[in-house]
């Protein structure tokens, strides 16, 4: 059905009187019946732009909350008609009236494809009382009278005069119209209504709600949001080394991937950290997940929960990580941690010195010692330039982890430190200083005196290449495997960290998620991407599948090649822990200091021993 627009009501000025409104209904019902033009808006159109809206608001229910820039769309009243006094007495009907049918009633209102006629063009009853009006489809409709002005004056009583039957047909289709209309303006209302709510194309600024806010009233859950029941539990992070605008990027990931678990990561300092991290431990306050050094188990077992079989199995822990991984991370028959990275002592040289001597890097300890003496430079006495910083325990970086690695390669067994393998060692790495006189203790340190050229080769773990950049930025330098002592027994040095879980933690469950999640392969090549950014190199991966990746790196290959043979011991230097290396580290240094003072080494032996096994005693490590 085509719309047509209902008249705009003219706002009366005086209530008409009863005999008007009588008929007004003779000419309404006479009208056209179609229903009223959808007041609802057309796309693109904005539902309160018609100000006919706003003279109707009150005819609204209160709108809905999220709605309130409804307005009405129903015309206020229908319009009034003829001002023309409608008579007392009503005349019999004519005998000679025939009674019009509905459908006559319907063709006198005109084919569809007449114009829209407005408020002053509706058709009229005929002002006499004998006769009726002519059928539209005979006549032209006749020229829009001009609206009719409320009079100003109670009009003079006219008699009154009989009706004829034809007023009286009117009604009922004055009162079938009237509902009709009624209707239609119930149905476009709720209509409108309705569809307001979801279409109006300009809401409100004020009614606009969130899907956040949505799925709080309704108690549905938003996209992207986490659901109302979901309870989020945050972990404390202590780091060591890695700044935060490198472990962030992994920590979002994985909060991505598991919006119940919220992580903050706090980098410590590594001065006393040990000591801090078991005292928060101890009183309750302490991180859900910290980094500890590999070596320091024998100190936290009270404070490491072990590696649930569901996060990662015994077999599927020694076919990840390294052997010396397997050997560290354990504590009664359980591991404890999870290494997120790798390191250990390789042979830094200076690439230019060994160009110039046309050598290449040594293989074994006895072409080290002899290609040392051919590298170092003299003048007089004084070294101007070292073949090796090695030799000494007071400005040789590493030298507890490089004497650790000459033992375990010679095949001591380090709780016993006063067997021959101990003391051929002892001699063998002073020698250095004490016979070959390639290092002294009167040269800075090793790391210093590298950088600055003044020494061809030094051991030292990769973070130190970071360190030798800082200091000299054009030096070329590579690194390769250690040397070994024999071919039957090929040993390499590891000193790494781990991460671990608090015994006291609430949420071990989330934690082992978390430490599960960093030690992923993809999680690790991330890592060390982000972290190159900033530096050389990243952390080198702990995964063993991972080694690959940095084969051919001319600063980590010669790490990745000695991983799977790594050993290691409480000599690790550099882990601050103020304890069980510590203590290790300075028995040792006095033995070393001993030595090369001129004491005989079968002297030196009975005090090193004696301190070794006071040190395994206080932290109950058993041979």
């Amino acid at each position: 059905m085509p719309d047509i627009p209902l008249p705009k009501p003219p706002k009366p000025t005086t209530k008409p009187s009863r005999s008007n409104a009588s008929l007004d209904n003779g000419r309404v019902a006479g009208d056209d019946l179609t229903p009223p033009p959808s007041r609802l808006t057309t796309q693109g159109q904005s539902a309160s732009s018609d100000p006919s809206l706003e003279k109707s608001s009150a005819l609204q229910s209160k709108p809905p909350a999220t709605v309130t820039a409804l307005h009405s769309v129903m015309p206020s009243g229908i319009p009034q008609g003829s001002n023309q006094p409608e008579s007392d007495v009503k005349l019999p009907p004519s005998p000679t009236m025939a009674k019009p049918s509905l459908s006559e009633s319907f063709k006198a209102r005109g084919a569809t494809s007449q114009p829209n006629l407005s408020s002053s063009q509706s058709l009229t009853t005929s002002q006499s009382p004998t006769s009726l009006p002519e059928s539209p489809k005979s006549q032209t409709p006749p020229s829009p009278p001009p609206p009719p002005k409320p009079p100003t004056v109670k009009a003079k009583k006219t008699p009154k005069q009989a009706q004829p039957r034809s007023s009286a047909l009117f009604k009922p289709l004055f009162i079938f119209g009237g509902l009709l209309v009624v209707g239609l303006m119930v149905f476009l209302a709720v209509k409108f209504l309705g569809s307001k709510k979801t279409a109006s194309p300009n809401p409100a600024p004020s009614t606009t709600t969130s899907q956040a806010e949505t799925a709080k009233q309704t108690g549905e859950t938003a996209v992207g949001a986490k659901p109302k029941t979901m309870e989020v539990v945050e972990l404390e992070y202590w780091g060591l080394w890695e700044p935060e605008e490198v472990m962030q990027p992994v920590i979002d990931e994985f909060e991505q991937e598991n919006p119940d678990i919220s992580v903050r990561y706090i980098k410590q300092s590594p001065i006393s950290y040990r000591e801090r991290l078991q005292n928060a431990i101890n009183s309750g306050n302490g991180p859900d997940v910290f980094r500890f050094h590999a070596t320091w188990v024998p100190m936290l077992t009270d404070s490491l929960a072990p590696v649930p079989a569901s996060v990662m199995s015994s077999a599927e822990f020694q076919q990840t990580f390294y052997p010396s991984a397997t050997e560290l991370l354990q504590h009664e028959g359980q591991f404890v941690g999870l290494p997120i990275e790798y390191d250990g002592l390789m042979l830094f040289y200076n690439q230019e010195i060994l160009k110039a001597a046309n050598e290449t890097p040594p293989k074994t300890w006895a072409q080290l010692k002899n290609l040392a003496s051919k590298l170092t430079l003299k003048e007089g006495n004084k070294i101007v330039r070292a073949g090796v910083a090695l030799g000494t325990a007071e400005n040789t970086d590493h030298f507890s982890d490089i004497l650790g690695l000459l033992m375990l390669q010679n095949g001591a067994d380090l709780t016993q430190p006063s067997s021959a393998e101990v003391r051929d060692a002892l001699i063998f790495y002073t020698s250095f200083v004490k016979s070959d006189k390639v290092w002294s203790e009167t040269l800075p340190n090793s790391t210093t005196a590298f950088a600055r050229g003044e020494a061809a080769m030094m051991f030292a773990p990769s973070w130190r290449a970071h360190e030798i950049k800082g200091i000299n930025p054009e030096l070329k330098f590579a690194t390769a495997p250690v040397p070994q002592v024999a071919e039957s027994n090929q040993v390499a040095w590891a000193s790494f960290w781990a991460e671990g879980v608090s015994l006291k933690s609430k949420h071990q469950e989330a934690a082992w998620r978390f430490l599960k999640f960093l030690v992923a392969k993809e999680t690790q090549k991330t890592l060390f991407s982000q972290a190159s950014k900033t530096r050389l190199f990243g952390e080198p991966y702990s995964n063993v599948q991972l080694a690959s990746e940095l084969a051919n790196d001319p600063l980590l290959g010669a790490l990745m090649s000695d991983a799977p043979k790594a050993k290691s011991w409480y000599l690790c230097s550099n882990t601050f822990d103020n304890g069980l290396n510590k203590q290790m580290i300075s028995y040792y240094k006095d033995a070393v200091n001993a030595i090369l003072a001129g004491k005989d080494v079968s002297k030196v032996l009975p005090t090193l021993s004696q301190g070794v096994q006071q040190t395994l005693a206080q932290y109950n490590v058993t041979p």
